[in-house]
């Protein structure tokens, strides 16, 4: 909640500071796997401050995490509301959708998450699982390669330097041996 410092003018300064406490105590109770208690905590900050992104944001992955896919899809489309470039948010309002069997949203949402973020191992699996439920199967084992690939820090780059670095201890060994 740091990120964002302006809020409106009928918010004192008690509110704010109520509603941090619950933002950070509904943090640690989700921690813990509390849900219920975290989304209460949650609810309680948002009825104080309604405008940070953080805190629908925290709200909806408590929601999911109890199952309630469509609330936790309503709190990640009001994040992006607030703060449309936050990918982490597209990609988490896209496992809600397959959770849904909304695949053609879904990947819509994959896609913008990679906007921000085009190395978001997050987004490319998911972007991948939605793509395997559309039956758009090498696309999907594309998105996969590329999620795997930005987990490991692969590129062909960095395999042919691993391969050339192979080669050298492999000729210095024959060397040696001659």
């Amino acid at each position: 909640m740091n990120n964002v410092v302006d809020t409106s003018a009928k918010v004192s300064d008690a509110q704010l500071q109520n509603s941090m406490v619950q933002y950070r105590r509904g943090q640690a109770l989700a921690c813990v796997g509390r849900y219920e208690e975290a989304l209460g905590c949650f609810n309680q900050a948002l009825s104080w401050v309604s405008d940070r992104f953080e805190v629908w944001y925290e709200r909806g992955d408590v929601l999911a995490n109890l199952g309630l896919y469509e609330a936790a899809l309503a709190d990640f489309d009001h994040v992006l509301a607030l703060k449309p470039d936050h990918s982490e948010a597209w990609t988490f309002r896209a496992v809600m959708l397959i959770h849904l069997n909304r695949y053609r949203e879904a990947l819509t949402s994959c896609d913008h998450a990679l906007e921000f973020r085009p190395d978001d191992a997050e987004a490319w699996t998911f972007r991948g699982a939605a793509l395997n439920h559309l039956g758009r199967y090498q696309e999907s084992y594309e998105s996969y390669d590329r999620a795997m690939g930005v987990r490991q820090g692969f590129t062909l780059k960095s395999l042919f330097r691993s391969l050339a670095r192979f080669f050298q201890r492999i000729t210095a060994k024959v060397r040696f041996w001659i």
